[in-house]
């Protein structure tokens, strides 16, 4: 009887251990939502400024505020984002090989009832920080 009580108390605690790495509650996915927000908000400098240092070489504030205004004001205003996945790498193209993280969410605008929101995420030091954006 105790064989078998410590062997279901073993499985509870490794299912248990495999429900805390829900990739919702990551890091990345979290920092990827702080980013988005401030791109809700139409504080489009801000979200250059806490973009990724790689992110910031590709395009400058300037050129971001202008490239990334048009479309969202064209979706209008959020009025629901859900996580859809996330996948963790080392590499991708185009870019030196790293600590990176793709998030994706499934979003509801204004005038988009369906849109897929993508960000790259970069590892830089003990933070992730937005890499890349784009909808389809």
């Amino acid at each position: 009887m105790q064989k078998r009580f410590l062997s279901i108390l073993a499985l509870l605690l490794a299912v248990s251990g495999s429900l805390s790495a829900d990739p919702v509650e990551d890091p990345a996915v979290a920092a990827a939502k702080a980013w988005l927000k401030l791109v809700d908000d139409k504080d489009y400098a801000a979200s250059w400024a806490a973009a990724a240092t790689l992110f910031q070489q590709g395009i400058n504030q300037d050129a971001w505020v202008k490239q990334v205004s048009a479309p969202r004001d064209k979706l209008g205003a959020l009025k629901s984002r859900k996580y859809q996945a996330f996948q963790q790498m080392t590499s991708l193209p185009g870019v030196p090989d790293g600590d990176y993280a793709v998030v994706s969410f499934d979003s509801v605008f204004e005038n988009r009832a369906q849109a897929t929101e993508v960000t790259t995420l970069v590892h830089e030091g003990k933070v992730w920080k937005v890499g890349g954006y784009f909808i389809k």
